[in-house]
């Protein structure tokens, strides 16, 4: 109880100064807790770090980060619009192209809050279960953006590898159980991972975070406890999206250059008479 008084104490502080004043504060919250008798600990909030060295001109970074969300924003959803008002874009390349818009989206939303609350009001702190919801829509997000370039990927080699049956195995049945797959592999992947984070008994002093938003590894290396559990789990997320994703991506395109390759050694070449040239076939063919 004394500890988390104590806390309370220094929130008010945290919020308006800076790093350095931050800390400052943090001897005062050990003091307290050394003398409670704490066996399981979890921090309120975190505090966040902004751009190191430069937080004077915190104000003019806004800027650039605030154009950058802006054009995201923007250019995502003309895509979005230009596909559902074009009648000649109904079809599975563009879907997937609007997937990919919607990821895109997604994770814009899900870091400007934060990441602005830090450059234009200097708000570095973020509550422990609102920093476990973002990492949460963070991590899940990557994931189905990994999954949506696969699912492109795969779509370019139906088309190239066999384009006569390309609408008949590519039907809009077959692109929404796509995407509901999609959503359910990232769901179930990182749905324990706010849980596995949630158990572990943090270090009172460790709530400095590296970056302006919440992710994994980021929160874990904050524990005073035996993370074996999270790395495994982490090392697991990785292996079965970027790495098995991007593998598949590879192999997806290197069958397509295969097959385009082969296209252009199975076009006839046209054959001429000795004495004529391609002009004079074309000028017997119009008499014809």
């Amino acid at each position: 109880m004394i500890g988390v008084w104590s806390m309370s104490l220094c929130l008010p502080r945290l919020k308006k100064s800076q790093i350095s004043g931050d800390l400052n504060c943090l001897p005062k919250m050990l003091a307290s807790w050394s003398f409670a008798n704490i066996f399981f600990f979890q921090p309120p909030a975190f505090l966040m770090i902004g751009i190191p060295g430069l937080e004077t001109v915190h104000g003019w970074i806004s800027i650039l980060f605030s154009s950058m969300y802006t054009v995201a924003l923007t250019g995502n959803c003309l895509i979005l619009l230009a596909v559902r008002r074009t009648p000649s874009l109904h079809q599975p390349m563009y879907y997937f192209l609007s997937m990919l818009a919607l990821t895109d989206m997604g994770l814009t939303l899900a870091t400007m809050p934060t990441m602005l609350a830090v450059l234009w009001f200097d708000h570095r702190l973020i509550g422990f279960n609102a920093c476990l919801i973002q990492l949460l829509f963070l991590h899940s997000l990557s994931m189905v953006e990994s999954s949506v370039l696969l699912a492109m990927s795969f779509d370019r080699f139906v088309a190239i590898s066999n384009p006569l049956r390309y609408a008949s195995v590519l039907t809009n049945n077959v692109i929404i159980r796509i995407g509901l797959a999609i959503m359910a592999h990232a769901t179930v992947s990182l749905f324990p991972g706010p849980f596995l984070l949630k158990r572990l008994n943090f270090c009172p002093g460790k709530i400095l975070l590296s970056h302006s938003f919440c992710f994994h590894a980021d929160v874990m290396k904050r524990a005073c406890a035996d993370i074996t559990v999270n790395i495994i789990y982490g090392l697991y997320v990785v292996l079965s999206t970027v790495g098995f994703d991007s593998l598949l991506i590879v192999l997806s395109y290197t069958f397509i250059f295969h097959f385009h390759a082969l296209e252009k050694e199975m076009q006839p070449t046209p054959v001429f008479l000795p004495g004529e040239s391609q002009g004079q076939r074309r000028l017997e063919g119009c008499r014809l």
